[in-house]
């Protein structure tokens, strides 16, 4: 006769299961069955199915492509989750099994900072668009910057990622300063000033 820990109820040998090292577990098959029904899960197969058809996208679109083979599910989770709140850009679509992710301007590669959340019914319009800053309102374009400006944020601080951003993205925190001539007709002398990183 075995104790279990879970319900603390005496029983035999044959109403629990054995673990790996051949002994048996602390807790009787009812409490380890209640326990597994029990138990929350993440079901991450909606941003799994997001993430195959990005990288099945993008191969067919640059052989080449890197950055979609570097994310990992919960990238895409955070992706989806955080910076795009679970919807789709234009219409607000929540349903997470039609969302896919496109390029944002498509003669650029697919990143975290060139990338919308669609629909699949969205798409194809999507990618019709030859320069979005002419096809989109500017209040629009300038909600999808703030999410891929969010994106390079977090995505600078994991190393495999940062070392893909654009060098000109890391530099838009800084002060860009010129020399202004005076009106003696000669340009002023000018030390840039240095950057607090």
């Amino acid at each position: 006769m075995f104790q279990c820990r879970g319900c603390q109820r005496y029983l035999q040998s044959s109403d629990f299961n054995p673990t790996a090292g051949a002994r048996l577990s602390g807790r009787c098959r009812d409490c380890t069955g209640l326990d597994n029904i029990a138990r929350s899960r993440d079901d991450f197969s909606c941003y799994r199915n997001i993430l195959r058809r990005l990288r099945s996208d993008e191969m067919r679109l640059n052989q080449d492509a890197k950055i979609p083979f570097l994310l990992q599910v919960e990238d895409v989770r955070y992706l989806v989750e955080v910076l795009w709140a679970s919807r789709s850009a234009l219409h607000g679509s929540s349903d997470l099994y039609s969302l896919v992710f496109v390029r944002w301007e498509k003669r650029r590669v697919w990143s975290p900072w060139n990338c919308i959340l669609l629909s699949k019914e969205e798409t194809s319009a999507h990618l019709e668009v030859d320069d979005v800053h002419k096809a989109y309102e500017v209040t629009f374009l300038r909600r999808v910057d703030h999410k891929h400006m969010l994106a390079r944020r977090h995505f600078s601080s994991v190393p495999v990622m940062a070392e893909h951003l654009e060098p000109t993205a890391t530099l838009g925190n800084q002060l860009v300063s010129k020399p202004v001539n005076m009106a003696t007709g000669k340009p002023t002398v000018h030390t840039p000033a240095r950057s607090a990183h």
